[in-house]
C-alpha cells in the first residue's frame, strides 16, 4: 500500500514540475523544489510557530465544543424519534448553508479574530457528530435491549454498558470524517476573518501575489490534514480494556426459598402481526416448580408466547396471570460482547455471591477462569452455559427458555441439559420452555404441551414425573410416546 502511495506522490510531483516547466511563469505555477524550500523556511521564523499554534488551538477548541454539544444531541436524537424530527430541520439548515454564511454571521457577532474560525468549525462539524451518534444509537442491537428489559437493568446502566459502547464504531467514523473538515473550516475562517493562523498567512501571500508562498501554505495544510487524519485513525483503534478482577462478595442466596407458588395462567389470549393471527382465544397453564415445555414446529408462534409472558410484547386481548421475577435463556445467548463473562453476570445482579457463583460454575462444568473471558473467546457450549448461568444468578422465580439448546451438537446438548437438571433439582424454578426437538422433551419435560396449527392450539398434553428423578428407560419411553403423536 505504501509503495503505491509513494508512486502516487511522485506522479503528482512530476506533473507539477512539467506544468511549471512548460508554463514557465512562476506567478502561475512555481517549481515544486522552490515551494518546498519556501516551506522549510517557514520553520525558521518565530511567527510561523505562533500561527501554527493559533490554528491548532482553534481546531482543538472547535473539536471539543462540537463533541461536547454534539454527542448529547446525537444520543437524544437516537433515543427519541420525536426529538430527532423536531431537531432535524435545524441540522438541515446548518448543513445546507454555505460556509461563507457562517463567516458573515460570526464576523457580525465576534468580529475579526480568534472566535470566528472556531464558530465556523463548530457549524461544519456539529451536524456530522449529531447524525453519526444518532445513527449509532439507532443501530444498537435490539436483542441486547430486550435482554436488558427482561432482566430489569436500570436505564443508567443500559446507557453506559450497552448504548455508549455500541457507539464506538460510529465514533471512529466520526473522527475520520471530521479530521479533514476541521482543518478546512478553521483555515477558511482564518483566511477570510482571522487575525493570526495558517489561513491568515495564506491570505497575506495571496494579497502579495506571492504564488510560491500560497503553494507552500497549501502543501503545509495538506500535510497537516493528512497527519491529523492519520493520528485520529490511530487513536480510534482502541484496545480491549483490562479484564479486571473478580471481587469476593458474600451475599448468601436462600436456595430453599419458596419460588413462585403460583401457576402461570394464560386466558383468552389474542395476538397478531400485520394481520397474521398467531394466537386467538388461547388458554394454557404452566405449573409452578415444574419444567413446562411447549413442543411444536418452528414458526408457529411458540416464542411469541414466551415474549408475551416476559412483557417484550403486549397482547391484543387476554390475560396473563403470573407472579415473580423472570429470567430468560435466549436462543441466541445475547451476551454483551465488550463485557467479560463476569461483567455480563454482574449486570443482572450486582451482589453475586462469590461462593454461590463458584458452585454454579461447578454444576455447569465451567472453570473459574471463564469469568474473565470475553464472549468471543467462548465456544458455543460455553456460551449456552453462561446464558443459563446469567438467568440463574438473576435469582428468578420463573425461567423462560427459547430453543435454548438448538445450536448445540447432541453430545453437548445432553451434558448441558443434565447440568440444568442438577440445578433444577436444588432450586425448583418454574420453567417454561419451547422446543421442536422431542429429545429435549424426553430429558427435561414434566408438563408437555404439543402445539399445532396457526392460530396455535393445544393438540395434546402430557404430565410426567420430575425429570431429575427419571432414569434413561423412562426417558426413552417418553421419547417414543412423543414421536408417536408427532408422526401420527
Amino acid at each position: 500500500m505504501k509503495k503505491y502511495s509513494i508512486l502516487g506522490f511522485l506522479i503528482i510531483y512530476l506533473v507539477w514540475h512539467m506544468a511549471a516547466y512548460y508554463l514557465h511563469n512562476e506567478l502561475l505555477v512555481p517549481y515544486p523544489h522552490n515551494v518546498f524550500l519556501r516551506l522549510l523556511s517557514f520553520f525558521k521564523t518565530k511567527d510561523f510557530y505562533i500561527d501554527l499554534f493559533s490554528t491548532i488551538s482553534k481546531i482543538i477548541l472547535g473539536f471539543i465544543i462540537s463533541t461536547i454539544i454534539g454527542i448529547p444531541f446525537g444520543i437524544l436524537s437516537g433515543l427519541s424519534e420525536k426529538f430527532f424530527k423536531i431537531f432535524r430541520p435545524t441540522l438541515m439548515i446548518i448543513q445546507s448553508s454555505p460556509v461563507v454564511s457562517y463567516i458573515a454571521i460570526a464576523m457580525l457577532w465576534f468580529g475579526i479574530g480568534f472566535y470566528t474560525p472556531v464558530f465556523v468549525s463548530f457549524m461544519v462539524v456539529f451536524p456530522i457528530v449529531v447524525l453519526n451518534i444518532s445513527e449509532g444509537i439507532k443501530s444498537t442491537d435490539k436483542k441486547l435491549l430486550e435482554m436488558a428489559k427482561v432482566f430489569e437493568i436500570p436505564d443508567k446502566k443500559i446507557l453506559t454498558k450497552i448504548y455508549i459502547p455500541s457507539l464506538v464504531p460510529f465514533l471512529k467514523s466520526t473522527l475520520n470524517l471530521i479530521s479533514g473538515n476541521l482543518w478546512k473550516a478553521v483555515v477558511i475562517g482564518e483566511f477570510l476573518a482571522g487575525e493570526r493562523g495558517i489561513g491568515v498567512g495564506l491570505s497575506f501571500s495571496k494579497i502579495a501575489l506571492d504564488t510560491e508562498g500560497v503553494f507552500a501554505y497549501s502543501v503545509l495544510l495538506a500535510i497537516l490534514g493528512l497527519s491529523s487524519e492519520k493520528l485520529l485513525k490511530n487513536l480510534s483503534h482502541l484496545k480491549r480494556k483490562d479484564r479486571g478482577k473478580i471481587p469476593h462478595i458474600k451475599n448468601s442466596i436462600n436456595i430453599k426459598k419458596e419460588r413462585n407458588l403460583q401457576n402461570i395462567i394464560i386466558e383468552d389470549l389474542n395476538k397478531q402481526f400485520d394481520g397474521n393471527v398467531i394466537l386467538q382465544g388461547f388458554n394454557i397453564t404452566f405449573y409452578h416448580n415444574k419444567i413446562n415445555i411447549m413442543l411444536g414446529e418452528s414458526g408457529i408462534g411458540k416464542t411469541t408466547i414466551l415474549n408475551l409472558i416476559a412483557e417484550l410484547l403486549k397482547p391484543d386481548k387476554g390475560v396473563i396471570i403470573k407472579k415473580g421475577k423472570i429470567g430468560y435463556i435466549f436462543q441466541d445467548d445475547r451476551l454483551i460482547p465488550w463485557l467479560t463473562v463476569y461483567e455480563n453476570l454482574e449486570l443482572v445482579n450486582e451482589k453475586i455471591d462469590t461462593e454461590e457463583l463458584e458452585k454454579l460454575l461447578e454444576f455447569l462444568n465451567l472453570s473459574k477462569d471463564v469469568l474473565l473471558m470475553y464472549p468471543d473467546e467462548l465456544s458455543g457450549g460455553m456460551k449456552k452455559r453462561i446464558n443459563i448461568l446469567r438467568a440463574i444468578v438473576y435469582e428468578p422465580d420463573i425461567i423462560l427458555m427459547d430453543e435454548a439448546f438448538s445450536s448445540l451438537d447432541i453430545s453437548t446438548k445432553y451434558k448441558v441439559m443434565n447440568e440444568l437438571l442438577n440445578i433444577q433439582k436444588e432450586r425448583l424454578y418454574t420453567i417454561v420452555m419451547v422446543t421442536h426437538d422431542p429429545f429435549e422433551v424426553s430429558v427435561l419435560g414434566e408438563i408437555v404441551y404439543i402445539l399445532k396449527e396457526k392460530p396455535i392450539k393445544i393438540h395434546k398434553k402430557f404430565e410426567f414425573r420430575e425429570s431429575y428423578k427419571r432414569n434413561s428407560e423412562e426417558n426413552h419411553h417418553i421419547l417414543y410416546e412423543i414421536n408417536k403423536i408427532l408422526l401420527a
